[in-house]
């Protein structure tokens, strides 16, 4: 008999899903892989039985594209208490183009979509596809980000408003205001909320602090900012943002 629920995160790309995930994991009753099933979406291949002792811990070709779950300590630290969690799953930021075969595999399934401006999320597409030190591919251009921002505003609100358990988070609201902890805590059922609060506050503290000033230099073209303005659906992005209060 299961003694877990599922939990997903997801969201374009450079929204802040890997912060939640941060955030999320240091919950003692949670679960929660980084992009531990990212190759097995395609096709959905998930069940149950992925987020169950062993398999959760046995690393198979084709589930993602790390070689070795020790690039992370998270998973070492994580297996002592495994059993005891109560909310089990995974962060694979474009899941929301799979939401389909997942609420068929996973209909009570808890699903966190993180939303985050697009002028920001634009700037880290361009930003990563230029260091030469980063593995992102120089293909993810400004252009490939308002396309994966354009299509989690619109596979989200096909299914937002129908499901009680999709939660929208806002990255800006979260991470910089520090709002909404509690709201968090209360849609995934979480009976203590304290492992998580110091954690968000140490993340708000940092996102106000060291990365503030990075953002305000807006290091994309006049062609590129135009194209944001002329191709971003930013009349969904309203849509999502009355979801996320």
């Amino acid at each position: 008999m299961r003694n877990f629920e599922t939990l997903f995160i997801c969201g374009c790309p450079r929204s802040g899903t890997t912060a939640i995930w941060e955030l999320l994991s240091t919950h003692p009753s949670i679960a929660i892989g980084l992009e531990r099933y990212h190759c097995r979406i395609e096709e959905f291949s998930l069940s149950y039985e992925d987020f169950e002792l062993p398999r959760f811990f046995d690393l198979q070709p084709g589930d993602t594209f790390y070689d070795d779950l020790a690039f992370t300590p998270y998973y070492a630290e994580l297996r002592p208490r495994f059993e005891q969690t109560t909310h089990r799953g995974d962060k694979i930021p474009k899941l929301y183009e799979r939401f389909d075969p997942l609420f068929h595999t996973f209909p009570d399934a808890r699903v966190v979509v993180m939303f985050r401006n697009l002028i920001d999320v634009a700037l880290s597409y361009s930003r990563r596809a230029r260091d030469p030190q980063d593995p992102w591919l120089p293909a993810h251009t400004v252009r490939s980000a308002i396309r994966d921002w354009n299509v989690s505003l619109e596979q989200t609100l096909r299914f937002v408003w129908r499901r009680e358990n999709v939660l929208c988070v806002d990255y800006e609201t979260f991470f910089v205001a520090g709002q909404g902890l509690e709201r968090l805590a209360e849609f995934l059922g979480l009976e203590d909320a304290e492992p998580l609060r110091a954690a968000h506050r140490r993340m708000v503290e940092y996102v106000n602090g060291e990365l503030m000033g990075d953002r305000l230099v807006l290091d994309i073209n006049f062609f590129e900012r135009k194209e944001l303005l002329l191709s971003g659906r930013f009349g969904l992005y309203r849509k999502i943002e009355r979801y996320t209060e």
